[in-house]
């Protein structure tokens, strides 16, 4: 029963919780904007103009929209972010089922 309480519910718990990580970064209102010089190009860049642009000197960028609010920062961070915070927190919920050995009371 140790074993349960001590490995399995933690290791259950924190994968649901990545999980809803990975639930949260799928919702409607979150997607990844690609930018060109700063401004957003919310149907992308085509692929075929990609070298063009870049032999023009512009730079290209992109962020994440979670809701209309604009996460400053690389996409891929918050992105790993955001699931090992649901992964942590579930791991945090989990363990509080652990069993720990206390001493006999004498």
């Amino acid at each position: 029963m140790r074993f349960i309480r001590n490995w399995i519910i933690p290791l259950t718990s924190t994968a649901f919780f990545a999980f809803l990580g990975f639930m949260l970064l799928g919702l409607p209102g979150v997607s990844i904007v690609q930018t060109l010089d700063g401004k957003p190009m919310p149907d992308g860049i085509p692929p075929e103009q990609i070298t063009a642009i870049i032999k023009e000197g512009k730079r290209v960028g992109s962020y994440i929209d979670f809701y209309g609010f604009q996460l400053v920062g690389e996409p891929l961070y918050w992105t790993v972010g955001i699931i090992a915070v649901m992964a942590y927190i579930g791991y945090r919920l989990g363990a509080k089922a652990r069993k720990v050995d206390q001493p006999a009371a004498q």
